[in-house]
């Protein structure tokens, strides 16, 4: 049963060694970091050390497995809607419907993730196929910045996520709005048109997009999908759980007490970790309690943008220059943005 919805026993045995590999690499890297006071400290210090070590293997994996847990069921109405999206949407009908004037193309084009509620794993074919449809490449770059922050699985994963801060959803879809809008501003008046994207994209954009609407391929799309996301959550999560339990608790307050460093801290922290938009909320819950919602909010912003799974998939795309740009303003805006939300909220 499993198997026919593109389930294999495989990745399951694949997430569980994953999840206990990393634990036991955990529990020996703290045996080996409190190895040496062990040995020279006394008996009653020795049982002190080794309950520590259990309370942190503890604590790192309860932590990662609530947030698998917490955010499995968003991964998966964010990846069913989008499957569904990619395999039956007629895009041709969307066209019809998109006015005509360019500014109020623009406006729908920023909301039109509510329709496509795909997270950014699978956002860069959408915008693909798009494009080869008729979007202008500007329209495309709005989407393709705005759509997974801008979608109904978003919104309700941060809204609950942040349930005693519910203006920290809010606040992160105006502001991606306002920053995909201002970066597809920014290549439009400084890069040429026949500049922006790669040659074999603009060749491909001459076919279109002939793939069968089959159920059997929605099957496939969406284990390929689940498979990619999963894989970047299980992983996000380790990392996040190691953080919270490896780095000493003295230097994480240190850092989120600046207010430019821990803004900075979470916009790398976003470019790294590449989590799903549609769950990083849940990661970044982890900090809430010692970064403040500048921080948090700049790595909400950022994270869907750019990161390192994004900036690989936009190569398929767009030039290495365009590229180039999209990144570095993205991440001045947002750092701008998380220091001033720093002071006012």
């Amino acid at each position: 049963m499993l198997k026919k919805w593109g389930i294999r026993s495989e990745d399951i045995r694949y997430y569980g060694l994953l999840i206990g590999g990393a634990g036991l690499a955990f529990y020996l890297w703290q045996r080996y970091y409190y190895g040496i006071q062990l040995l020279l400290v006394s008996e009653g210090r020795q049982q002190e050390l080794l309950r520590a070590i259990n309370v942190h293997f503890h604590d790192f994996m309860t932590l990662a497995c609530s947030l698998i847990v917490e955010a499995l069921p968003f991964v998966v109405l964010g990846v069913t809607i989008s499957v569904l999206i990619q395999v039956f949407l007629p895009t041709h009908t969307l066209m019809r419907l998109m006015p005509k004037h360019r500014a109020a193309r623009r406006i729908v084009v920023s909301f039109l993730g509510i329709l496509m509620p795909v997270c950014e794993c699978g956002n860069v074919p959408v915008a693909r196929g798009l494009m080869a449809r008729g979007f202008t490449s500007q329209e495309a770059i709005v989407f393709l910045l705005a759509a997974p922050s801008v979608n109904i699985v978003t919104f309700i994963a941060t809204y609950q996520a942040f349930n005693q801060q519910p203006s920290m959803a809010i606040a992160r879809v105006l502001i991606t709005i306002a920053i995909a809008n201002i970066v597809a501003l920014v290549i439009v008046k400084t890069v040429a048109a026949k500049k922006i994207l790669t040659p074999d994209f603009v060749a491909q954009c001459e076919t279109g997009q002939r793939a069968p609407r089959s159920f059997s391929r929605a099957v496939a799309l969406f284990h390929s999908e689940m498979w990619l996301i999963m894989r970047l959550l299980v992983i996000g999560a380790l990392i996040a759980a190691a953080s919270q339990t490896i780095i000493p608790r003295e230097v994480i307050t240190a850092i989120g007490s600046d207010v430019f460093l821990s803004v900075l801290a979470m916009l790398a922290l976003s470019f790294v970790i590449s989590i799903c938009s549609s769950v990083d909320a849940f990661f970044a819950l982890a900090y809430a309690g010692t970064f403040g919602p500048g921080a948090i909010l700049a790595f909400l912003v950022a994270g869907p943008m750019v990161d390192i799974k994004m900036v690989a998939l936009m190569k398929s795309t767009f030039r290495i220059r365009v590229i180039a740009i999209i990144v570095g303003s993205i991440l001045l805006l947002a750092f701008i943005t998380g220091v001033i939300a720093s002071y006012v909220w």
